[in-house]
């Protein structure tokens, strides 16, 4: 058996780290460079072959990731809709997000993520 890691194997040995760049809404470039520069340039992998990573080890932590950048994205349209009602039930069916990012991929978007979201990330 070989002595080499493999790409998965170091990402894995980076797991809190990755999952405290998820948490604090790093872009996935960011996040690769993070990792780049970690490793003194010793260690770089595609975002194609980050996101499969993601998919298979972090499912959870990264569909969080991206419905909070998804809420990120959208923030002044939340600001307008705190302004205009206190509870986030009626903000959120007010707000009416429709959940695609990249034009394809939907997310399924629920007032407990909007509330998450506003939890932990939004300020006014």
């Amino acid at each position: 058996m070989s002595s080499k890691k493999t790409k998965a194997d170091i990402l894995l040995s980076n797991i809190e780290v990755i999952k405290d760049l998820l948490k604090n809404l790093y872009t996935i470039p960011q996040q690769l460079n993070y990792i780049y520069e970690n490793t003194q340039g010793k260690f770089s992998v595609s975002d194609t072959t980050y996101m499969k990573f993601l998919n298979d080890y972090l499912n959870d932590e990264y569909i969080r990731y991206k419905k909070n950048l998804y809420f990120k994205i959208r923030i002044s349209k939340i600001k307008v809709a705190v302004k205009e009602h206190p509870v986030s039930e009626v903000q959120f069916k007010r707000l009416n997000f429709d959940g695609y990012i990249n034009g394809t991929t939907k997310l399924d978007l629920t007032v407990d993520d909007y509330n998450h979201f506003m939890i932990r990330y939004f300020t006014f």
